[in-house]
């Protein structure tokens, strides 16, 4: 019995052991049919030569990026390149707050080049406008050879980076084409859709292989990474073509082992994050949230940015992934690799990319497991309403822009019943789910405007207006005195026209437009306009520091700026300088910044500018920063008296400036300590600056500590202490603080893309200064900037605006009721050439802000016109939209004017204003571009506002 156990023991050891070579041999067979064949390779390098040649002659040079630069190549994958141009040559001149324009721009030339050159396999090129421009290039079975984006310099540095990982670490080119082969096969290939980048990937895979043995640890990593900043190098232009074979099989069978089972570990059951190198900033920039954080080593930003519910279907793929490993080692290569797509499809009912998928997949994995296929049963044939809910509608995104006749043409040409299938429920889906209500350009759009203003005032003919009636009824004004001379038929009509070319004028906006009032109350009873880290240009780790950023602030109506001072000779400069400490922020001279603030502060408003300090300096420092206040700043810098023990009014301090930074701490400063009645305190700055402090800043420990602080105090918060407090205490808690004392809110740590949290709350609580990344984000709209603002629009624009008597006391504010009338656009000229098919396909999102029970968004309908100039190419909607308001003070009304688009919607334009400043009636609301500039051709709203 002892020798048969044995021989069992030993039958099933070598079972176990034939089991893994056979699928090292499998996975290691799978791997060299997914590389590139060397005629994939030489097109690849032709076409890039080609496009070379076309960009060095317009100006600047391509460069190879991507799958195709960094030694991860695959059959069947496009080629990523980005124009680095000059574009001065280009002929586009670069405007940030246009970017994205002015790159679709310069791909159209870029195009109209391309095109008078031949070259072969190239069916067609057309530039597609989506968030990131992009100029594609289709070959004769419709798909994309070539990716070509403007002045991609990350993404160059990145494949720059995974090069270097690659020549690093031998198996992690071959492994990575596997697990990309696997995210395509599950769907999980796109991060448009929700699931991995290939440089996401490669992250997840390199920080699995630093929990054993690599050469890529940590330290190397980022070394790898400064050594990866983008520089002009062939480097950097080339196309990948090595393929090293210096690593067993088992080496790859092992790792993608090792993946699946630690990102399938329960702790990843509600996300982490993925860092392969040591962090490059003090501070902690991301907090835990419930899906995969994937720092990149270069930026130290999230490169995943997935969505909860995203995670939760990567973590099941991947559970399902460590399972086969661990239990069915024959099904690993049939079943990891098996289409999830073709798992819901009978083979009859196949579009023809569903075909093509399903013979690739089997191809390359399927036929070599025979055997094993029949392990997987096939699901029961789909119902017509489930074939109709799976159906591809990715074959051709450009074409299913409109319901448009597109059908007739394929039918004509015979292209096949199974597209024509497609492409009708394609657009079937579309109608009925995405675009519920569409417009068509097909009314008399004067007659539907006329009658919907002016109604039962309007003559029978339609031409002219019982004006002094309407004015007074509707609009609820007097009748403007340039309309008195004008033609009329009877003692008060006027022509209909001439009525409406006064509505359509610039001055005709939804709210007051009267010079600041009020200033006549204690600072603590306002709401200020504030800024965060006021100098930066940019991110808030890698950005520039320059004094033109406060100057710009100041002039579009900021008060509060904020400059993080440090001694000059860390950091090579002479006297105290400002930058983001702890990052690789510039400095810029601390002189410097207060002479644009001196300069800039009082072009747009009188009101007083509050200059917040974080303060690093030593004590000599801030001796030079005092001396420098007095010197640049001179008599317009407001010195409090010794006990100043209320607050000044901001009508006293027109046209000076206040010094805010720490003022007062308790002798233990540690952070333990207790500041209690009985504890001392001293003068946290030295003399010659604290004598300069007007705004005193105390941190704030509870509510009940507060209670003992004297004189004019405030403390600092960030967004998300504010939270907690409010969530602990109450929001009457909060009101009562600033009933008294001054509050800057300030954005978390991990904002270091300059996004912005909902100041809604902040406001709600009372808080005076809710300070706002002013620099724009390159992931996120401003919607925080839009309703920020909106909310200073009130009281002139003067930055300061009056809290009501309900945050300062217990007095419930007076409920109304908001009736919004969206009618229709004007201008609409100025979006002709922003869409590439045609005009823009609009819709307005109205959204009120302000207190929580208030808070609410609604649509029109999707207007799609057929002409790009003219009468019908303004949309009309008509759409009435009722809200219940509770808190007029602190409601703001925005409208947003969307493109919608089959990827992602592009902004038209936005406007906003506070509720409190309203004047009901049939008003002209202009909008603005992103960064909140006047458009060109002046596109607008025609909107009717009522208050009940």
């Amino acid at each position: 019995m002892a020798l048969l156990g044995r021989w069992l023991c030993a039958t099933l050891t070598s079972t176990a052991g034939w089991t893994r070579n056979h699928l090292s041999m499998e996975l290691g067979k799978l791997e060299k049919e997914l590389r590139p064949s060397s005629q994939q390779l030489q097109d690849a390098q032709q076409m890039l030569q080609k496009l070379k040649a076309v960009c060095r002659k317009l100006g600047g040079d391509l460069y190879c990026y991507g799958s195709s630069s960094n030694g991860t190549f695959m059959q069947g994958s496009d080629v990523d390149l980005s124009w680095i141009c000059d574009e001065r040559q280009a002929e586009v001149s670069r405007q940030p707050e246009k970017e994205k324009i002015v790159h679709f721009k310069a791909l159209k030339l870029l195009r109209e080049h391309v095109e008078r050159v031949k070259m072969i396999g190239v069916k067609k090129v057309w530039v597609q406008k989506a968030r990131v421009p992009v100029l594609k290039f289709f070959g004769d079975n419709d798909d994309v050879l070539c990716d070509v984006s403007v002045n991609n310099t990350e993404g160059i540095s990145n494949s720059i980076l995974v090069r270097k990982f690659c020549g690093t670490e031998p198996a992690l080119a071959p492994v990575l084409r596997l697990l990309k082969h696997w995210a395509r096969c599950r769907e999980l290939g796109d991060r448009a859709k929700g699931g991995f980048s290939t440089y996401t990937l490669v992250l997840m895979t390199v920080h699995v292989l630093q929990e054993g043995e690599t050469d890529l640890t940590r330290q190397k990593v980022q070394k790898l990474s400064e050594e990866s900043r983008f520089v002009e190098s062939v480097e950097a232009s080339s196309i990948w073509h090595k393929e090293a074979d210096n690593f067993s099989e088992q080496r790859i069978t092992e790792t993608l082992r090792r993946f699946f089972d630690f990102y399938s570990q329960p702790a990843f059951s509600t996300g982490g994050v993925v860092r392969v190198a040591p962090a490059q900033h003090t501070q902690e920039a991301h907090e835990s949230t419930p899906s995969l954080q994937v720092i990149c080593p270069l930026t130290e930003i999230d490169v995943q940015r997935s969505q909860t519910h995203e995670w939760h279907r990567m973590f099941q793929e991947m559970e399902r992934g460590a399972k086969l490993f661990r239990g069915h080692e024959e099904q690993v290569v049939p079943l990891l690799f098996q289409s999830s797509q073709l798992q819901g499809l009978s083979k009859s009912e196949e579009t023809p990319g569903t075909a093509r998928s399903r013979a690739r997949s089997r191809d390359l994995s399927l036929s070599r497991q025979a055997t094993t296929t029949g392990l997987a049963e096939d699901p029961p044939p789909e119902t017509p309403q489930s074939q109709l809910e799976n159906s591809e509608i990715d074959e051709a995104p450009h074409l299913l822009r409109r319901n448009l006749d597109l059908l007739s043409p394929i039918q004509e040409k015979k292209v096949g019943e199974r597209i024509t299938l497609a492409l009708s429920r394609a657009m079937n889906k579309i109608s009925c789910t995405r675009c519920l209500r569409v417009s068509v350009a097909d009314c008399d759009r004067d007659k539907v405007i006329k009658e919907a203003i002016f109604g039962a005032y309007l003559s029978s003919d339609g031409t002219m207006v019982d004006v002094e009636s309407w004015y007074r009824e509707v609009q609820n004004e007097k009748l403007p005195e340039k309309l008195g001379n004008t033609p009329r038929s009877g003692p008060s009509s006027r022509s209909a026209s001439n009525i409406m070319l006064a509505l359509l004028e610039d001055g005709n906006l939804p709210h007051r437009v009267e010079p600041c009032s009020g200033l006549d109350r204690p600072l603590s009873e306002y709401w200020i306009n504030s800024s965060h880290n006021s100098y930066l240009q940019g991110n808030q780790l890698t950005s520039t520091s320059s004094a033109n950023a406060l100057a710009g602030l100041l002039r579009n109506g900021c008060r509060v700026v904020e400059l993080d001072v440090y001694d000059g000779q860390k950091y090579g400069m002479q006297g105290p300088c400002v930058l983001h400490g702890g990052t690789a922020t510039t400095a810029v001279s601390f002189q410097a910044c207060l002479e644009a603030i001196r300069d800039a502060a009082f072009e747009t408003s009188a009101c007083p500018v509050i200059i917040t300090l974080e303060n690093y300096l030593s004590q000599e420092g801030q001796r030079q920063c005092a001396n420098l206040l007095r010197d640049v700043l001179g008599h317009s810098l407001y010195v409090p008296p010794p006990q100043m023990l209320s607050w000044p009014s901001p009508g006293e301090l027109l046209n000076r400036f206040l010094l805010r930074d720490k003022s007062w701490q308790p002798e233990d400063a540690s952070p333990k300590s207790n500041a209690s009645s009985n504890a001392s305190w001293r003068a946290a700055r030295v003399p010659e600056l604290h004598r300069l402090i007007s705004i005193g800043n105390v941190k704030f420990r509870s509510f009940k500590d507060c209670q003992i602080w004297q004189g004019c105090t405030s403390s600092s918060f960030s967004e998300t202490k504010l939270s907690q407090l409010i969530a602990k205490s109450g929001l009457k808690a909060m009101r009562r603080y600033t009933a008294v004392h001054l509050a800057r809110i300030y954005p978390a740590g991990y904002r270091v893309d300059s996004s912005n949290y909902d100041p809604q709350d902040a406001w709600d609580a009372g808080c005076q200064m809710v300070a706002l990344n002013g620099q724009k984000s390159i992931f996120f709209h401003p919607h925080a900037a839009w309703l920020n603002a909106g909310k200073f629009r009130g009281n002139g624009g003067c930055g300061f605006v009056q809290k009501p008597l309900h945050l300062l006391s217990d007095d419930p504010p007076k409920p109304k009721r908001l009736l919004i009338t969206v009618l229709g656009g004007d201008g609409w000229e100025a979006f002709r050439d922003f869409d590439l098919l045609g005009p823009p396909d609009s819709y307005v999102c109205v959204e009120i802000a302000g207190a929580s029970s208030d808070r609410r968004l609604e649509k029109t309908s999707v207007y799609t016109a057929r002409v790009k100039t003219g009468p019908k190419a303004q949309p009309v909607w008509k759409q009435c939209f009722e809200f219940a308001i509770t808190d007029m003070a602190l409601a703001v009304v925005m409208l947003v004017a969307w493109d919608q688009d089959v990827d992602f919607d592009d902004l038209l334009g936005q406007y906003a204003f506070p509720l409190a400043e309203l004047k009901p009636g049939w008003r002209r609301v202009p909008l603005l571009s992103s960064s909140g500039e006047i458009q060109e051709g002046n596109p607008a709203l025609i909107c009717r506002f009522e208050l009940q």
